[in-house]
């Protein structure tokens, strides 16, 4: 797998994508030794820049081989500008595992800090991709209701101190799979969604709770 993105790296075709598949490839450590080399061909044959950008997914993922998720935990929590990288990575495992490691990242940011908010709102974002669009992860009950408890924390700061809309959003939608009559509740409780592109997804993602709530029911 390594080898194919040298040889794709070295024709120019490399994306992020091809590095981040990697992740779902855990392979011995001794990956590290092709990790490297395919930096040295990317620093090679691309300029500064884009070279800078793509080593860092490189960084990043070799942390996972070499830590496995609590390294990419500690450096979301510790490194704002691998932070973003680090929970991209957590999502493409599409694991449990996965998932608990964003549950912690929230649980351990501060929402008053404006990385710690920038965190948050990306582990949210991430968590939403895992859970709704994929049905082969499992969630835990008590995940599930972690997971809920803290973006009903996320959407109460949000309607206290800034209301950005486009990141009400994101938090409604990951609660379709997990919300409950509490989430219908507090959605009911914050300010109307305005803008065009957003009008109706509070009432659409309150359709889909009560719906999983009769399917739970009914089970």
């Amino acid at each position: 797998m390594v080898n194919f993105l040298v040889s794709k790296a070295k024709s120019k075709q490399i994306e992020v994508e091809d590095i981040l598949k990697l992740v779902k490839k855990i392979q011995p450590r001794s990956i590290n030794d092709d990790l490297n080399e395919l930096k040295l061909q990317i620093s090679t044959n691309y300029d500064e820049e884009v070279s800078i950008l793509f080593n860092k997914w490189i960084d990043i993922v070799s942390i996972f081989f070499e830590k496995s998720y609590n390294g990419l935990i500690e450096i979301a929590l510790q490194n704002k500008n691998f932070a973003p990288f680090a929970i991209s990575v957590l999502e493409e495992t599409k694991t449990s595992e996965g998932l608990k490691s964003l549950i912690e990242i929230i649980r351990n940011s501060k929402l008053k800090d404006n990385d710690g908010y920038k965190s948050i709102l990306d582990s949210i974002a991430a968590i939403n991709m895992m859970i709704s669009f994929d049905d082969d992860i499992f969630i835990d009950p008590e995940d599930s209701e972690s997971t809920k408890n803290l973006i009903h924390d996320f959407l109460k700061f949000n309607k206290e101190n800034i209301f950005n809309e486009g990141d009400v959003v994101v938090a409604y939608c990951a609660l379709r799979k997990i919300g409950d009559s509490e989430t219908i509740k507090l959605i009911k409780n914050m300010p109307t969604l305005m803008e065009s592109q957003n009008m109706g997804i509070d009432s659409t993602v309150m359709k889909q709770i009560e719906k999983n709530g009769d399917k739970n029911r009914n089970k």
